[in-house]
């Protein structure tokens, strides 16, 4: 009833169906550019890198980016149940 995925084909398709998602994204993507234009769709991001928003598809950090480690469980939690109570 709800999708939880990062910004891949995942997302993409489940707010095509108006389906609630919640999309987990990284600096290292224009988010602009790649996010779903959705009014079902929640997105989280970090932006507590020095480098945010980077833009560059390979993270100078390493695997896995720094970004995407820093997103609070409790925070996708949070907004997981938000959008649960929505349905």
């Amino acid at each position: 009833k709800v999708i939880v995925s990062v910004d891949t084909f995942c997302g993409h398709v489940a707010s095509c169906f108006k389906t609630p998602t919640l999309s987990l994204y990284s600096g290292a993507n224009i988010f602009d550019e790649w996010r779903p234009f959705s009014d079902t769709v929640e997105y989280l991001r970090d932006s507590s890198c020095p480098r945010f928003p980077c833009g560059i598809h390979t993270c100078i950090f390493g695997h896995y980016s720094p970004c995407m480690k820093a997103i609070d469980p409790q925070s996708v939690l949070d907004r997981f149940n938000m959008l649960w109570e929505r349905i």
